[in-house]
């Protein structure tokens, strides 16, 4: 394919991806509630001057990303962050491409992985929604596309730039914090033959990861007076206890929930103290800790059962849209196929491509193995919705790219004699 065709390819589903996107906007659901409502607030707050920080569950990055759509074209103007989300999602698609041609160098398979992403509904549904995926989605495919040079972690300086880009990972999406500082922990560690130059790469990772995190370190010592790259006032124990009584999440506002009176409770406390008693949350956790503990010692099978069926359901996909989905209970059947056949596409390019490199890439092939069993294992203990398992996707896509092109140029059975010799071409 000649390079100027592929150009032109590249600009032209680039556009169709855009237009894809602006249509799911204009479908999907157009109110600002629950978590999106937190992270417009505190965008309102940035472009007013106060760099506050939530207590709990939110760090600065998302808000930081709304908040220059507000100051840009005025407050609460939901409709340019969504454009501005549709953007990204192409500069996420372009970011794949480039990782695939670094690590595949075809450009055959880097447009299929392009045009994979350009057309999959389920990170392209969370376009027109005030959430941290779109953007998350971007962060990850920066990594990616970082950790697909052959020659990572030649330089000193990598683990430092790598810090830098698993720190604002985390300034987006907070919940990513211990993968973030696992995978530079190992990722060094496949860098080195010689250990004792272990110590300097750690602490350049260290570095990075501190610098990225500088402004919500900042933002909580100047909220609550304490150094923390997290929000300060996260809570385990409830979550954790009350996974004993929590069936299916209710995403949909027309899908039925039986809420258990264990964690209806748990609930109306905890936002109380949320909002009005901050201080009493570590009490109120720890509380709740003692509570799980003590369950876990008796019903620790039905943990276990819990925590395998929240995980299936994690990553399962049976709607298009989160909140309020039009097409729902249609589209819950095509929705579902299409995420079993990209499951299945992206394990067996990964098995393909580890089967014929010998695990070359090995950051690569280790980031993207820890965030998928994060997602797996974490996850699951206290939580089941399906976009949990979203940060994966762009890792997911760029493999089940990778497989399809193999599909693709599996040699056809000769028609008159003679015996088709299988090989998978670069």
């Amino acid at each position: 394919m000649k390079i100027s065709k592929l150009k032109i390819l590249l600009v032209v589903f680039g556009v169709l991806g855009f237009l894809y996107r602006l249509c799911l906007i204009k479908v999907g659901p157009q109110e600002v509630l629950w978590d999106a409502l937190e992270y417009s607030s505190l965008a309102q707050e940035y472009i007013h001057g106060h760099f506050g920080a939530n207590c709990c569950n939110i760090s600065g990055g998302y808000p930081m990303f709304i908040a220059v759509f507000y100051k840009l074209f005025g407050g609460d103007n939901f409709q340019a962050v969504r454009v501005g989300q549709a953007i990204l999602e192409i500069i996420t698609a372009l970011l794949l491409y480039a990782a695939a041609l670094r690590l595949f160098r075809n450009r055959n398979t880097s447009l299929v992985v392009f045009t994979l992403y350009i057309i999959n509904p389920f990170t392209a549904s969370y376009t027109g929604l005030l959430l941290t995926e779109a953007l998350t989605f971007t962060a990850v495919a920066a990594i990616i596309w970082f950790l697909a040079d052959s020659g990572f972690g030649r330089r000193k300086r990598h683990l430092f730039i790598l810090g830098l880009f698993l720190g604002i990972l985390v300034l987006i999406k907070v919940s990513l914090y211990f993968l973030a500082v696992v995978s530079g922990v190992i990722i060094a560690l496949s860098c080195v033959r010689n250990y004792r130059r272990l110590i300097p790469l750690w602490v350049l990772f260290g570095l990075g990861f501190v610098l990225a995190s500088a402004f919500s370190i900042y933002t909580n010592y100047t909220s609550y007076r304490k150094i923390s790259i997290r929000p300060p006032y996260r809570v385990l124990g409830g979550a954790l206890y009350t996974s004993f009584f929590k069936g299916k999440s209710g995403e949909l506002a027309n899908e039925p929930v039986a809420m258990h009176p264990e964690f209806e409770q748990f609930i109306k406390f905890y936002y109380i103290k949320y909002h009005y008693e901050t201080d009493t949350l570590p009490g109120y956790d720890r509380m709740y800790m003692d509570k799980f503990k003590n369950k876990l010692r008796s019903d620790w099978p039905q943990f276990i059962r819990n925590w395998v069926r929240n995980a299936l359901w994690t990553w399962d996909k049976y709607h298009l849209f989160t909140y309020e989905d039009p097409w729902y209970p249609r589209d819950k059947i095509p929705v579902r196929t299409v995420n079993i056949l990209l499951l299945l596409l992206h394990g067996f390019g990964l098995m393909v491509y580890i089967k014929s490199t010998a695990f070359k890439n090995k950051p690569l092939l280790i980031f993207g193995g820890l965030l998928f069993l994060y997602i797996s294992l974490t996850y699951p203990m206290i939580n089941n919705e399906t976009r949990l398992s979203l940060p994966y996707y762009p890792v997911m896509i760029l493999w089940a790219g990778y497989g399809l092109s193999k599909i693709q140029n599996l040699p056809q059975r000769p028609r008159f004699g003679g015996q088709a010799k299988l090989e998978f071409k670069n």
